[in-house]
């Protein structure tokens, strides 16, 4: 099991940063299907899994203990619009996107903060794994995306950084946050 910061134990986790990514530059038709399924895998499928598999006991703790729980999706500015040569990664970051947007619709009745996190380039190795050729011009620094993401949990559910992308995508983001909102409210609940 993992070692929680949030709640000081070891065994549970109380705050779930789904943060894997990867994904290749280049040419859709250029890219292998190996590499197209490791995009879909990490990206879409393991965040789905890990949320499915975790929020139940994360919700049934922060009930008990009177608290709450988090979760935070990295998601990517990608997620908001079609990006050549980065088809597949954008597709599946827009998953994420709105993967996060419904959790956070779906629970907020809920002891859980749902934040759906959509930051430009980040210094990582990320650019240089996926065949961009070195640093991504104005990325930002892990610890600037890392502490906003955290002052923004619990109190906003989509976040965009970015120098430029993010007072340009901040409207996109609050009407997606209200649409999804809405569809909750009219959509029946299901119990299975």
């Amino acid at each position: 099991m993992s070692s929680c910061a949030r709640c000081g134990s070891t065994g549970r986790v109380d705050l779930l940063i789904l943060n894997a990514g990867t994904g290749r530059f280049g040419d859709f038709l250029a890219q292998s299907e190996a590499s197209l399924r490791e995009t879909i895998a990490v990206n879409v499928l393991a965040p789905a899994v890990l949320a499915r598999r975790l929020l139940p006991g994360m919700i049934a703790r922060a009930r008990r203990a009177g608290g709450r729980a988090g979760v935070i999706v990295v998601s990517s500015n990608t997620a908001f619009a079609p990006v050549p040569r980065l088809a597949a990664y954008a597709a599946s970051k827009a998953f994420d996107l709105s993967l996060a947007e419904a959790l956070a619709a779906e629970l907020v009745a809920e002891p859980v903060d749902v934040l759906a996190l959509c930051p430009t380039a980040t210094r990582s190795r990320f650019a240089a794994r996926a065949g961009w050729g070195g640093d991504i011009p104005g990325a930002q620094s892990p610890a600037h995306v890392a502490a906003a993401a955290l002052r923004a949990l619990g109190r906003q559910r989509t976040l965009v950084l970015g120098p430029v992308s993010g007072s340009l995508l901040a409207l996109p983001a609050i009407a997606r946050t209200a649409i999804a909102q809405g569809i909750a409210l009219l959509l029946p609940r299901r119990q299975e």
